[in-house]
């Protein structure tokens, strides 16, 4: 029973199954194409930890072109996943930049290739700019929530570092929840 099969393989448990009598053939051409591409970073240094970082990132590459759930083309620009986000980070580092300069030292990442497999941020992290031991938070934003106002605050990444309670006191202190994400990988 297809329709079943198509069900149970939602759950992340499931695991491929022998459909008898059926046979599947393909010819598909393949073309690859080489690009060199380019993470943006600004930074904001320190004055009282140089030596330590808080990051802000977003990624500026889109899906570009695609189809929808009917199969038909769509061009995907990118202004939701991820202009908004790049957005954040943007005025994130303008309101660093108009404040007093904070003790630690502060990057802003426009990160390529997010869409592509998260290339351009784990190129980062294998030739970071600064020491990862010494990198004391990461906040990467993706996708900025664009239907109107809203109580809830996804964490992604639940329960994996400390900051996580400030982040939950900050949004409480706003009126909303701090939540973990619905569907983790």
């Amino acid at each position: 029973d297809l329709a079943a099969l198509r069900v149970r393989a939602r759950d992340p448990a499931f695991r491929p199954v022998t459909l008898p009598g059926a046979a599947f053939t393909a010819d598909i051409p393949v073309s690859v194409a080489h690009l060199q591409s380019r993470n943006v970073i600004g930074k904001l240094t320190g004055t009282r930890h140089p030596d330590e970082t808080v990051m802000f990132g977003a990624h500026w590459d889109a899906f570009g072109t695609g189809v929808d759930a009917q199969g038909r083309p769509v061009i995907r620009r990118g202004a939701i996943d991820d202009g908004s986000g790049i957005a954040a980070i943007l005025e994130i580092a303008r309101a660093f930049k108009a404040g007093p300069r904070p003790e630690r030292t502060v990057m802003f990442a426009a990160w390529t290739a997010e869409e592509r497999g998260l290339l351009g941020s784990s190129w980062y992290a294998a030739h970071p700019l600064a020491p990862l031991a010494r990198t004391a938070a990461n906040f990467t934003i993706d996708v900025l929530q664009m239907a109107g106002p809203s109580r809830n605050v996804f964490v992604i990444g639940a329960g994996q570092d400390s900051v996580q309670d400030d982040f939950a006191t900050a949004a409480r202190a706003q009126g909303r929840v701090a939540q973990p994400e619905a569907k983790p990988e």
